[in-house]
């Protein structure tokens, strides 16, 4: 019996294997170069994490930028915006002024409000709709096409007034 006990703990003892882990040592204790290469992996763990660590708060600031550029063209978009609003609101007081002075048709007035639909549209309306733009290029156009029939009726008016 105490030849199988004495083979039994060799055989233990033998498949005892040490860690690289002071807080973990097994029956044998602990291996200072597993524990340098475990501190190592730890190491490259941590250095790993902290360049992502780094990435990401470089991503952060190139979109905080990116969110202020856009904020400063919503700005810009808007102060366009509003200024067109305005001299739509000023050519359709002008315009009511032409109708009811029998310069203009009525006929004529509903032509133009069929063919320059943001005419009728309320100051509401519009804003509502360009929040709506997500695209800033969509917002490029529809500004574009506002100025451009803004135009349109500008010259209508001046023609009609004879100018």
């Amino acid at each position: 019996m105490r030849v199988v006990t004495v083979l039994f703990l060799g055989g233990a003892l033998v498949a005892c294997t040490t860690t690289g882990d002071p807080r973990q040592g097994g029956l044998l204790g602990w291996d200072e170069d597993k524990a340098k290469l475990r501190q190592q992996a730890l190491n490259d763990t941590m250095q790993a994490q902290k360049a992502e660590i780094v990435a990401i708060k470089m991503e952060n600031s190139a979109l905080a930028q990116s969110q202020h550029h856009l904020e400063q063209q919503l700005s810009i978009y808007q102060q366009e915006l509003n200024t067109l609003i305005s001299e739509k609101e000023g050519l359709l007081v002008t315009i009511k002024q032409l109708v009811q002075s029998n310069q203009l048709s009525e006929t004529r007035y509903q032509s133009m409000l069929t063919n320059n639909p943001w005419l009728a549209k309320t100051r509401e309306q519009v804003l509502l709709e360009f929040k709506e733009h997500r695209s800033e290029m969509v917002i490029q156009k529809e500004l574009q096409k506002i100025a451009a029939e803004n135009e349109q009726l500008t010259n209508e008016i001046i023609m009609l007034l004879g100018h």
